[in-house]
């Protein structure tokens, strides 16, 4: 008997006795981070003169809590600069940190 993969096992309910607000607008989240290297073995990845890193640009379904988009620059990569880049669905809410 197989085990099915649900919704609730991937993104348990947070509503701590709340009921959800219906939304009519998709919800997306929008963020980075930066993964460290090691600059000898990656020499491609020069983050600072003795520091390796690439940053990963993800945007998150909040409802499905499943990344829509990801996307692997080199450490340097501004994310204002890479934010133009991405196709964000129309008539959508994005939250992001002050680095979008």
């Amino acid at each position: 008997m197989k085990n099915k993969i649900t919704k609730e096992a991937l993104c348990p309910p947070h509503n701590n006795g709340y009921t959800p607000l219906k939304r009519r607008i998709a919800a997306n989240t929008l963020d980075s981070t930066i993964i460290s290297l090691c600059l000898k073995v990656f020499d491609w990845a020069k983050y600072r003169q003795e520091k390796g890193a690439i940053k990963l640009h993800t945007m998150l379904d909040y409802d499905g809590c499943l990344p829509k988009y990801v996307y692997m620059t080199e450490g340097k990569q501004s994310d204002v600069k890479h934010a133009k880049y991405m196709m964000i669905p129309k008539k959508s809410v994005l939250v992001a940190d002050r680095g979008y």
